[in-house]
């Protein structure tokens, strides 16, 4: 299938109704910022604004939206936001770098959030973009290193396989949050590396502002959900599936630390529920999910399950194991073949039920515990202090 039927195909089938009625920027790079009442944005333009120029053609979307049934307070603040931000992107706009603010004033309240936001912005961003272009999702509270155009570009230029990637972030730790957001942070890093750690190869960060995608592959998966929460990681891991999937080290995110009740978990939610320590899942639950899936080859040769009965091997016992593993065994001619088949059985998802079924523990020790097994010395360290390690362990992979 082409470019050009792929696309077709989607609008006909997947795309939201909530489109602009203008018809769509052509660009080679698309930026999308869903923004609802948010009083940063401008901060955030400002920082794209100042960043070193991008060498391709970069439409930068902006999607304010309110809801239906919304207060005639903040329909007026949208308003004038809009016609704000048309006339300061006027002023601003160059020949390779276009803001384009679109008002969506009527969300569904079934379906209205971020989810939905990102959906209007990067549909009408795969309508206008060519078989190579690519769509970056950033949020209205964000600022970026000066060279985050260029590292996107170079990114994908070097790598014209990839079908997405993850780009490298970090949350301010001087605010007045800054004991909160450090232990999230330290929850998230440590999570992800604690994946990898066993051999998942799904093992990437899925968070909603610094995720970046190929249109082709947005086409391919369906497009971004409708999800008022956890959008991002539904998304990404659809991308991730389809295989290539990368990251970008050589610039950065900067997420703000602001607390907030608008969706029920993330961020804004853990800064807002948190009560002086922040828990996360035991690094004991890693282990035995490493000590399985270091034996996938006898398990293929041997047609089953070892029977050790830790706690990963009886999770996918209970999730129709002996079933499903007889059905991929008998589907693979290789131990190649089978090791693609059982980690789409045993996706991020999966990983994630496994987990949330532990009862979890400040995020300090295994975090301390999982750098220990790395042989990196982590004791007595503050969350502060650990989550800098994991910062530059992720920077030099």
């Amino acid at each position: 299938m082409t470019f050009e039927e792929r696309k077709k195909l989607y609008f006909d089938r997947y795309a939201t109704e909530l489109q602009p009625e203008s018809e769509p920027v052509l660009a080679d790079h698309y930026i999308v910022i869903p923004s609802y009442t948010e009083l940063q944005l401008q901060s955030t333009l400002e920082s794209l604004k100042h960043c070193i120029p991008p060498g391709k053609n970069t439409a930068v979307i902006i999607v304010i939206n309110i809801r239906e049934g919304d207060s005639d307070e903040i329909r007026l603040i949208a308003e004038h936001q809009v016609a704000d931000l048309q006339d300061w992107s006027v002023q601003n706009s160059t020949d390779q770098l276009q803001f384009i603010p679109i008002g969506v004033f009527e969300l569904p309240v079934k379906h209205a959030g971020v989810g939905l936001a990102r959906k209007i912005g990067m549909d009408y961003a795969a309508k206008g973009a060519y078989s190579d272009s690519y769509i970056t999702c950033l949020d209205a509270d964000c600022i970026v290193a000066p060279n985050y155009f260029q590292a996107i570009e170079l990114h994908y230029n070097e790598n014209p396989g990839t079908v997405g990637a993850s780009i490298y972030f970090e949350h301010p730790l001087d605010g007045v949050h800054a004991e909160a957001i450090a232990q999230y942070e330290l929850h998230l890093r440590y999570f992800n590396h604690a994946q990898r750690w066993t051999g998942f190869p799904w093992a990437f960060h899925t968070v909603g502002s610094s995720m970046s995608v190929k249109a082709d592959a947005y086409l391919r998966v369906g497009g971004m959900n409708r999800r008022k929460a956890g959008e991002d990681f539904y998304f990404i891991h659809k991308v991730i599936g389809l295989g290539n999937f990368t990251e970008i080290r050589n610039t950065t995110i900067y997420p703000s630390d602001r607390k907030s009740d608008r969706v029920p978990f993330g961020t804004g939610r853990a800064m807002k529920e948190w009560e002086g320590c922040l828990k996360t899942y035991p690094f004991e639950i890693f282990r035995e999910m490493k000590l399985l899936l270091k034996q996938l080859n006898e398990i293929y040769q041997k047609r089953r399950f070892p029977g050790s009965r830790n706690r990963f091997e009886d999770y996918l016992l209970n999730q129709n194991g002996r079933e499903r593993l007889s059905e991929i065994i008998h589907k693979s001619p290789s131990f190649d073949v089978f090791k693609r088949h059982f980690f789409r059985w045993i996706d991020a998802f999966r990983v994630m039920k496994y987990c949330n079924e532990s009862e979890k523990c400040p995020v300090e020790s295994p975090a301390s515990e999982l750098l220990d097994e790395m042989g990196i010395n982590a004791k007595e360290k503050s969350p502060k202090e650990l989550l800098l390690l994991y910062r530059q362990i992720e920077k030099s992979i």
